[in-house]
């Protein structure tokens, strides 16, 4: 698998072993878009479509090519949503829950996204696809991305995609508003980033992390709980993912 990330005006890309040779480059030269962005995500479904948030507009990709008639207006794709977004948390459908994305807005509140309609037939021709990781600030760190990542960290940049047709006509529904610290218990206000990450091992196939700062969290989307997800002292973005000291 590969996934991107994204800071700044810049992304780099990474594979199996490490930091792919030509990175980083432009975000605006090679997606086409104006950056700083403000999240990026990737549906949990067999589709998997890529959307680029950037104030109030919207850009949706597929296998990294620009879908026709974008940018649109966040306010009109995702029923009403506005507010600064700074994470977005994609969830997939399983049993009898619906497929979400959870967007983290700046002031500690999250807002969730629920989409109403699901594939009109199983995902088949499963594959490995691009996955994209957004981190908002650097803390003062020089990005830097270790040349092997180790067997333990491989699953964390694939997810599982395949060509799909959906209804031309998709709605959601958009919950209200709430507090961070008051609906997802163990996470802090602060919210930079989120990411879902392929795991054929759990039973709905992924594992879903929020970052802030350099911390991250393992979540529970049913449940709506989080908890530090690495086991050292001082769990780090840097130093558990990248490998920087």
């Amino acid at each position: 698998g590969t996934t991107f990330v994204f800071r700044g005006h810049h992304f780099w890309r990474l594979g199996q072993s490490g930091q792919v040779p030509g990175y980083p480059q432009r975000i605006s030269d090679v997606w086409g878009i104006p950056s700083p962005i403000d999240t990026v995500f990737t549906r949990c479904n067999c589709e998997g479509k890529t959307f680029f948030f950037k104030e109030h507009q919207y850009w949706r990709f597929t296998n990294g090519d620009m879908d026709s008639g974008y940018p649109k207006l966040i306010i009109k794709g995702f029923g009403g949503l506005t507010g600064k977004i700074t994470a977005a948390l994609s969830v997939a459908k399983f049993r009898r829950r619906h497929e979400s994305v959870y967007f983290f807005k700046e002031g500690g509140t999250v807002q969730q996204y629920t989409y109403l309609q699901s594939p009109s037939k199983p995902c088949t021709n499963i594959r490995n696809s691009q996955f994209p990781v957004y981190l908002a600030k650097n803390h003062g760190r020089q990005l830097r991305i270790a040349r092997d990542t180790g067997d333990s960290q491989k699953h964390i940049f694939q997810m599982n995609s395949a060509v799909h047709t959906y209804s031309r006509h998709q709605t959601g529904k958009l919950h209200r508003e709430v507090s961070i610290s008051l609906h997802w218990k163990g996470l802090p206000s602060v919210i930079h980033s989120a990411v879902s990450v392929q795991n054929p091992k759990k039973p709905e196939g992924y594992d879903y992390f929020v970052i802030s700062k350099d911390m991250y969290y393992s979540v529970e989307p049913t449940i709506q709980t989080a908890s530090l997800a690495s086991t050292s002292r001082q769990p780090s973005i840097s130093k558990d993912w990248y490998h920087c000291p």
